[in-house]
């Protein structure tokens, strides 16, 4: 037999096999295509699933939540905001080249009130397919706990694979990027800690269809801008306070004295310092017990001075 004799039968081969790579090669596309479609439907229909506005001092954030991923964490997010249990809670560690994390929901300018306290409740792990990628909203936890995570979370700001499996990923940043951005130039101390809080003053669920202009969003605010405003405030607290102090000085070296008009001056100088310091300070006493149990010994000591000084004019 001639060698071209061959010829139909190699090509019948060749055929088949090009067509057979085609078959492959178009049930691949189709399965990819259809896993894109897939996932589209899924990222558009969170789009319109639960969303948190979180206001921070630093401009406002939006993120969207995985309800059918992960119930339990999204049921308990949805149940704290709504019970104002993220209100005045804070960013409290900042890794620019890692995360965003919020603090633990007992770390808050305003103590918990007994309600706020009965939602609080570990969360059990929930594992899905959602990898920790750039955006991606994690819950904290104990390291030696998986179940738990309770109301702190993270935004990640890089992809962090390794974290994959062992947190669970339970939604995304829908919009602040920019505000992220403010937040990761705010000067941070050697454990990460903002130098300056930066607060959520408010958190509340997105109305569903909600656009970004109904929602009216503050753009990114530099945490430095107002970094002067509290060196001024706490130049003005130590100037008040020093003339306070002056002025229960002076209100005693009159009544030893026998001063009085310099006593009388002395002590109104020495009450309205210690009220203005209260006035100055009084947003801070509600977290901060040393500084309010401070203030009121003041205010008792200038009342008592007073008193005194009254009751040696009268003799």
């Amino acid at each position: 037999m001639a060698p071209g004799a061959d010829l139909p039968r190699r090509h019948g081969w060749l055929l088949y096999g090009v067509l057979l790579l085609a078959a492959v090669l178009g049930s691949t596309g189709l399965a990819v295509s259809q896993g894109a479609l897939v996932g589209a439907v899924r990222h558009g229909a969170q789009s319109t699933a639960d969303r948190v506005l979180l206001r921070t001092t630093c401009g406002d954030i939006v993120v969207v939540l995985y309800a059918d991923a992960a119930p339990a964490h999204v049921e308990q997010i949805l149940q704290l905001v709504r019970h104002g249990v993220y209100d005045t809670t804070h960013i409290y560690r900042v890794e620019p080249t890692f995360l965003v994390q919020t603090s633990d929901a007992n770390d808050r300018r305003i103590p918990l009130s007994a309600a706020q306290r009965s939602v609080l409740r570990p969360i059990p792990f929930e594992r899905n397919e959602f990898l920790h990628r750039r955006g991606s909203l994690t819950m904290a936890r104990r390291l030696d706990d998986l179940n738990s995570a309770e109301s702190s979370f993270s935004i990640l700001l890089v992809d962090a694979p390794h974290l994959d499996g062992d947190f669970t990923v339970f939604g995304r940043v829908e919009w602040g990027w920019d505000v992220l951005d403010e937040i990761c130039r705010a000067p941070r101390d050697e454990n990460n800690r903002p130098e300056e809080r930066i607060e959520i003053e408010k958190a509340t669920v997105v109305p569903p269809g909600a656009t970004r202009e109904e929602l009216e969003l503050r753009d990114a605010t530099p945490v430095q801008g107002r970094g002067s405003d509290i060196g001024a405030r706490s130049a003005l607290g130590w100037l008040v306070g020093t003339l306070a102090l002056l002025g229960g000085i002076v209100m005693v070296a009159a009544r030893r004295g026998a001063h009085r008009l310099a006593g009388a001056l002395g002590g109104i100088i020495a009450f309205l310092g210690v009220l203005s310091l209260l006035v100055l300070y009084g947003a801070e006493t509600q977290r901060q017990s040393l500084l309010a149990l401070v203030l009121f010994i003041g205010l008792l000591v200038s009342f008592k001075l007073l008193s005194r000084f009254e009751e040696a004019r009268g003799r």
